[in-house]
């Protein structure tokens, strides 16, 4: 009945039902009709069904509570008889032919296309811009000269690192069998971590009245810069917790 109700939608979740149930069984399909927030309706072999949110079973007077649930529940009712839940979710994207995939009901064919102009660009802003970002926060560190208007004779260690982590990030992605959404995982558990601590530098940097002379923090800035802080060690904390429980 989902399937037969369903038949008519180019919805994700919609063909998502079709593509799990009989939807070559025959049936008798009229009056079909999408409910926008809702869900949809058609006359199902003379009898009205309903397939959708709790919203769209209260609307036929049937009380069904809004659950948590790991994914999104399409509840089915015949008339005023509530029938069955259907709960969809999707798994993990485990490397890029997945997450490509997953364009299919927005891009159709040209779906692994666009997934692939995307990565190409969101890569060469990355190759662009966090190689110099990096290397300007090193040489700034250590007073050695920087900037991308320096040559190689007047910045090396500039010019220098931008090169080696270039190379080293081509040659990791070159790894044959390599996960990259791993790696990309990876790293932002490491910025997750590293936070907290870049914080707690800065909050101690700008309230130094020595080193920011006017500019200083308040006390408001600062409380809400410890209270940060404190949040994003909390969640980080959070976060160890959940993965070590296998969550």
């Amino acid at each position: 009945l989902a399937c037969a109700a369903e038949s008519f939608s180019t919805h994700p979740i919609a063909q998502s039902i079709l593509r799990a149930g009989n939807a070559d069984e025959k049936h008798e399909i009229g009056n079909a009709r999408e409910i926008p927030g809702c869900g949809v309706e058609a006359d199902v072999d003379g009898e009205t069904v309903a397939a959708g949110n709790a919203k769209l079973m209260r609307a036929h007077g049937i009380a069904v509570l809004d659950a948590a649930s790991a994914g999104s529940v399409v509840h089915v009712a015949r008339g005023n008889t509530y029938i069955v839940s259907i709960t969809i979710s999707d798994r993990i994207k485990s490397d890029a032919a997945d997450a490509a995939k997953a364009l299919v009901p927005l891009a159709g064919q040209y779906s692994s296309l666009l997934f692939a102009i995307g990565l190409v660009g969101a890569s060469f802003l990355a190759a662009c811009v966090l190689p110099g970002i990096t290397a300007s926060a090193v040489c700034e560190a250590f007073g050695w000269e920087r900037g991308a208007d320096r040559t190689w004779r007047e910045a090396p260690v500039y010019r220098g690192i931008i090169t080696a982590i270039t190379i080293l990030s081509a040659v990791i992605i070159m790894i044959p069998n390599v996960s990259l959404f791993g790696i990309m995982m990876v790293s932002q558990v490491i910025n997750g971590v590293m936070l907290p601590i870049l914080l707690v530098c800065m909050v101690f940097i700008a309230s130094d009245r020595h080193v920011m002379r006017g500019h200083a923090n308040g006390r408001v800035w600062n409380s809400l810069t410890w209270l940060t802080i404190v949040a994003v060690t909390v969640f980080t904390i959070i976060m160890f917790v959940l993965q070590a429980l296998g969550f």
